[in-house]
């Protein structure tokens, strides 16, 4: 297969993921598949989400992007370890970096645009989830991080 046709059908095969801000004005994009999918139960990703756990997935730094509306992003140091990005306009938190794995960008999943296949793997800090919020599923449940068990 000559050179230019072999990019041309790898460039193909690449999954393009996007994603967006509640307000539309913060886009970002992905050259890859998610990885590492999981439901975070902590007080702070429950704050940050409003909900009873934050929905997120991993992808390397190095294949993410911002597309639009950079300018408006605002970082906000959740502990001494975790930053969250998030629109300055309508609030939405957009990813998480963590200084442990600093290459990892880890989405929100609320964010992504249209209905891309996401496969959850497992909970993570069950131990301090709220007491109304019920776990109905088969997934491994971790106390903490998958890493620290």
């Amino acid at each position: 297969m000559p050179q230019a046709d072999l990019f041309a059908f790898k460039a193909s095969c690449l999954t393009m993921i996007s994603g967006s801000c509640l307000c539309g004005q913060v886009k970002y994009q992905v050259e890859a598949g998610l990885s590492d999918a999981s439901l975070c139960h902590c007080s702070l990703c429950r704050r940050a989400s409003g909900a009873a756990f934050g929905a997120y997935a991993s992808v390397p730094g190095s294949i993410f992007s911002w597309s639009q509306g950079e300018s408006l992003l605002r970082q906000y140091p959740v502990s001494d370890l975790l930053q969250k990005w998030f629109c300055s306009k309508c609030g939405s938190t957009l990813l998480t970096r963590h200084q442990n794995w600093p290459e990892e960008v880890y989405l929100s999943l609320g964010n992504i645009d249209g209905d891309v296949e996401v496969h959850l793997e497992y909970h993570q800090f069950v131990d301090s989830k709220a007491r109304w919020d019920n776990i109905h599923d088969d997934l491994p449940q971790f106390p903490a991080f998958p890493e620290e068990d």
